[in-house]
């Protein structure tokens, strides 16, 4: 693990569940990762420098409420495996002879 991120709590719609999976959207925008592991982030970040674009894995838990006729259902645990897309900041040089 070399980094965690923390959200805060927000609102949004998801699919309904009968036991199948369902579609949780969740979107945010300007949150810091912590670094758990200040080396190895180094060594990401420095991978992803010289690249035009880094494939990542985001994994881990969540908690959620869930707002039913019923009331309010804590829901714990909840396992995600998200493929994402980092963009680095590769910089081609070319250099023209005149």
């Amino acid at each position: 693990m070399f980094h965690q991120l923390k959200l805060p709590t927000s609102n949004t719609v998801g699919g309904v569940s009968t036991g199948n999976t369902a579609d949780l959207p969740i979107l945010f925008h300007n949150i810091p990762f912590q670094s758990l592991n200040d080396e190895a982030m180094q060594t990401l970040f420095q991978e992803v420098t010289d690249t035009a674009q880094a494939e990542l894995t985001l994994r881990g838990t969540a908690n959620v409420t869930a707002k039913t006729a019923i009331g309010n259902v804590p829901i714990g645990d909840i396992d995600f495996n998200v493929p994402t897309f980092l963009g680095g900041m590769y910089l081609h040089c070319c250099f023209l002879a005149c």
